[in-house]
């Protein structure tokens, strides 16, 4: 049975708006969690919300251009997204 996180993957990759803010919902603690970890490394000018929401809709352009071909789990997605943030 396919997960909501896969069909909400595959859903942005499809261009799908609600599904991509479905989608930063699910993820977007983590993501700012991590942003703020890496803030001492980026100088800490930059609000750690900056760095997640750039890093998301990087990602999310990018998923949609299809440059992340094997990407279909929440493992996958979030395996993208701490890569982009780092």
């Amino acid at each position: 049975m396919e997960g909501s996180v896969t069909r909400l993957i595959r859903d942005c990759r499809a261009g799908s708006d609600p599904a991509a803010a479905d989608l930063w919902q699910r993820l977007n603690e983590r993501l700012l969690r991590l942003a703020a970890r890496r803030m001492p490394k980026r100088g800490g000018i930059v609000d750690p919300e900056d760095i997640a929401v750039d890093a998301y809709y990087s990602f999310l352009r990018r998923h949609r251009q299809g440059e992340f071909p094997e990407l279909s789990t929440r493992d996958d997605a979030w395996r993208m997204l701490f890569v982009i943030v780092i």
